[in-house]
């Protein structure tokens, strides 16, 4: 599992993951909610100072850790097995999965989790384009943690 700075070029990975992951998010919002009229489980709502502590943990200890876990150890040990295309759909459809509440089973909500699995293939497939932990793990980071503060700052 490459660990370092990223590299110059690897920036860009970084900026592409977070647009097209926005872009993604925002698709796969209004299809489920636009589109198919589907509701997704309003399960707790934070209080501010909660929310503001929220962006800094998932920007340094989530993003990280769930980019080792599902690509640096997942989708790499899967590579070898069942070649790189499927190694990355397992890993975003595990991380998807991982992220199912038992709480939150409307439709909406699992067509979401099926989202997040399109997430964790974006992340998958700069993983294997850089051979760099860092650069999903910043993208992973970067991407939570704006969709976490910009309800924040619209108050």
């Amino acid at each position: 599992m490459g660990v370092r700075r990223p590299k110059n070029w690897e920036w860009a990975y970084i900026l592409l993951g977070v647009v097209v992951s926005f872009i993604w998010l925002l698709g796969s919002l209004v299809l489920i909610q636009n589109v198919l009229g589907l509701e997704r489980t309003v399960l707790l709502t934070l209080p501010e100072r909660v929310r503001i502590v929220r962006v800094v943990t998932l920007l340094v200890l989530v993003g990280p850790a769930e980019e080792v876990i599902f690509h640096g150890i997942i989708q790499r040990s899967l590579e070898d097995v069942i070649g790189l295309w499927p190694a990355i759909a397992a890993g975003g459809i595990l991380f998807g999965m991982s992220h199912a509440d038992p709480a939150a089973l409307a439709l909406g909500d699992l067509l979401f989790y099926m989202a997040q699995g399109g997430f964790g293939m974006i992340a998958g497939w700069i993983y294997a384009k850089t051979d760099n932990i860092v650069v999903p793990a910043l993208v992973h980071g970067i991407f939570v943690s704006l969709t976490t503060a910009l309800p924040l700052l619209a108050g």
